[in-house]
Formats: structure tokens, sequence, C-alpha cells
């Protein structure tokens, strides 16, 4: 996504002016001269540590660049989510729908038989394994939040099984599959990224060493059946040095590389932790959506050049710890009826203050000044965020849009008519010598 700065002049905020004692049906003229409005003087303010590309996936290649040759490498934006071992797991972006983005592992975890007997992927010991308590299910490996926006039907995005079949039968995933392995046919697609061939590739290289036996595992199954029995049992596919073969079930010298599909909509927003924005060999985290956090707020107020918010945030969640009130500034509402492709960041920052906890008030600046009227032409947001590790996903709340603030320095004044009183006082912020207040049954 685009996130192009919005230059501009000051930001004019539209703010209630008059809080009225009396309603009054008539219009009093005071002077010629209209109401100052609430103008906010914008300075640089300092960021938070933490940046973020874009709504959703931002800067995400959403399709990697196509080999012309075998020699050629996977290339391609890549995201950490979820870790194994203790260490956050890196997967590659192979495709993207509207709803959903198809992610494959950047290495090979552990050796496996893929089964004792058959070739069936529904009764596999590598299906077992992935779906079980030492991977999906394990807490360690996927938080609550991630396996929320972990895709868990059989539902696959249109042409991945696009590529060469030659010997294999292509294998559909059961349902539910929220952890697999690919197809033959995805690891010879070349939109996907993977040579469109069964020799080598370096498309398709993966590894792993394993420490306690001195071993390098580059060899990594696939689901798809083979067609021929090889010493007496079944066959599948298999990248095998980074070609496609053929290799008996029991071979326990073969790995196992996830793959699994995310749904984009708990996908709050992107940040970038190597290489360049939407460029091949880019590397992202993401922050998802948790549904155990959640924020509010009970005033705004701004003078000069700061914007005040006091806030609180309800923490239920199984993942996550709140570390800071986070503030994204937008171009579009952020609601589900806009596509978070079309929705431009101006600005993502957090709310500074002396000591953060569950409940207080904290501010922030807004840079660059945006353009035009708070809450109108640009919107303001703050969400309770768990920001974590470099490469290890972080967790939101639901984004709650910020009102347009009032000033802290609002006073009474009285009104006159005619240069005598008038027997009532309004609330009005800025300077007031010489202003026209308008009030009555429609006054704001």
């Amino acid at each position: 996504m685009e996130h192009n700065m919005i230059e501009s002049t000051k930001p004019k905020v539209r703010l209630s002016k008059v809080l009225l004692n009396l309603i009054l049906s008539a219009a009093i003229i005071l002077g010629s001269m209209p109401c100052k409005p609430f103008v906010m003087e914008v300075k640089a303010d300092t960021p938070a540590e933490k940046t973020i590309t874009g709504l959703g996936l931002g800067t995400i290649m959403t399709k990697p660049n196509e080999p012309q040759y075998s020699y050629n490498s996977w290339e391609g934006s890549r995201v950490y989510f979820g870790k194994y071992a203790g260490k956050p797991m890196k997967y590659r972006v192979l495709a993207c729908s509207e709803n959903m983005i198809l992610l494959d592992c950047d290495n090979i975890l552990k050796d496996i038989q893929f089964s004792t007997n058959n070739n069936s992927w529904k009764e596999s010991k590598v299906r077992s394994w992935l779906q079980g308590d030492d991977f999906y299910n394990n807490t360690d490996v996927f938080t609550a939040a991630e396996k929320n926006a972990i895709h868990a039907g059989n539902k696959e995005i249109e042409g991945i099984d696009d590529g060469i079949i030659d010997d294999y039968t292509i294998v559909a995933l059961e349902d539910p599959d929220p952890v697999f392995v690919l197809n033959v046919s995805a690891v010879t697609n070349s939109r996907l990224g993977y040579y469109n061939g069964t020799d080598n590739s370096n498309t398709r290289g993966k590894y792993f060493f394993d420490e306690t036996a001195s071993k390098r595992v580059d060899w990594w199954w696939l689901r798809s059946k083979g067609k021929d029995q090889i010493d007496h049992y079944d066959s599948v596919g298999t990248v095998y040095n980074t070609n496609v073969r053929a290799l008996s079930v029991v071979d326990e010298w073969v790995g196992v590389s996830p793959a699994l599909y995310l749904d984009t909509a708990p996908i709050l927003y992107s940040s970038l932790v190597e290489g360049n924005e939407g460029q091949a060999g880019s590397e992202y985290k993401l922050t998802v959506k948790d549904e155990g956090l959640s924020v509010s707020y009970n005033n705004v107020e701004g003078e000069d050049d700061t914007i005040s918010v006091s806030y609180t945030f309800e923490d239920n969640s199984e993942s996550a710890d709140p570390t800071q009130i986070s503030v994204v500034v937008t171009d579009k509402e952020w609601d589900s009826e806009t596509k978070l492709n079309e929705i431009n960041v101006i600005q993502y920052t957090k709310l500074a203050m002396d000591s953060f906890g569950s409940s207080g008030t904290g501010t922030f600046t807004l840079d660059p000044d945006p353009t035009g009227t708070f809450g109108q032409d640009y919107h303001v947001y703050i969400l309770a965020e768990d920001v974590n590790g470099t490469y290890e996903t972080d967790y939101a709340s639901e984004p709650v849009e910020l009102k347009p603030p009032v000033l802290a320095s609002a006073e009474d004044v009285e009104v006159t008519y005619d240069g005598k009183p008038h027997g009532i006082s309004v609330n009005i912020a800025g300077d007031t010598e010489g202003v026209t207040v308008k009030y009555g049954s429609s006054a704001d």
C-alpha cells in the first residue's frame, strides 16, 4: 500500500465552540470578526521505535518474482509468524487473494517419516505432527491470537496448483487443515516464485541441520501421491536436493516445511524489519488483532502543538500484555467498508507518558500536519498494543477513532448586546474579543 505523506498547511479542527446555559431562538451579533478556529501549530514529534508500512499487508509483495532459470533463487517478501524451538519462524509469501495470504516456511523444521505404510495425506504422520501438540496446538509455537489469524478450513487460493503434475496425484486439503505441506504442482508453479520444472532449482532450496545427529536435512515432504511404489512402499512427492522426485513414505531423512493460509481480516498492519519496502528480499512482521484487548478514551484535549488523550484499556488476552497506546492517523475512515489498500497511513506513533498503565493520560503531536479537518479529512485512532521483539508478532486491540480535541484553555465569557449585558454566559475556546457568537435552537 502506498502511504504518501500528505503535505498541508496547519490542520483545522472542527470543534463545538459554544456551550449555552440558555437556548434562545434569536441570533446575537457581537462584532464583525468571525470566531477564530482551533489551529494546531504542528512540530516534529519523536517517532515511535516501531514503524509500519501500511494497514493490513502494507507494502508486502503479494506476488513473488517469477524465475526464468533454474539457478534463480526464490525472490519475494518474507513474513515472520510464530516460533519454533524458541526462534521466530520465517515464511515466504507465495500468493494473496482478497481474504487470504499463502505462506510457505523458509526452512525445514525437523525430519520425520511421512507414514509407516501408505501415502494418504489425511492419515500421515506429517499431518498429525503439524496439527498436534508439537506444532499447531502448542502455545509456544502459535499464540491464541496468531491461531485466530490462521485460516482453518480447506479453501485455497485459485491457481495454487497450476504447476507440473507429471506422475503425481494432486491431493486436496482436508477440512480443517490449518497447517499443511504443499503439492508438487505448487513447488513447480512459477507464479509462486518456484521454478517451473522438476530438475534442481535454487528456488526450492531449504535445509535443516540436526545438531544431535550431526546431519543436514535438505529434503522436504510434499503431499502429492506418487505413481509407483518404492521398495514395496507407497511413494509421495518430495523436494530432494532442490529437485522434485518421489520417495518412499518410510524414509526418515526427509523434513517438514509447513505452509499455511492467513486470513487477512485480523492483520491490522505490517512492519518492515529487513530490506527495502515492496522489493524482493524484504522481511516483515505483522500486528494482528487480539480479541482479548480493548481500549477506550474519556476526553481529548489540544493545546498549542500537542494533543492529550485520557485512555483506559482492558486486557483479557491469552497472548498479549500491552506495552503502549499506539496512534494511527489515516486519510480515510478505517472501517470494514473501505479496502485497506485504499487507506493511506499518514502517521504511526504512540502516546508519550511518564508511566504506562491500564489507564492514564498521554500526549502525541501530529507530524506531518494533515490537510483539512480533524475527523473529516483525516482520522486519528488509538489502539492498545503489545510490541514484541523485532521478529515477533505484535498484538493490538480494535482501533478506536478519536473525536476532535477541545482546547484545554476554554473559559466562560459574558455575552453583551449593544454594549449591555445580555444575562447569559458562554464557554468558548480561543480569543474572545470582537468575535461573533451565533446561538439558538440549532446551535452546536
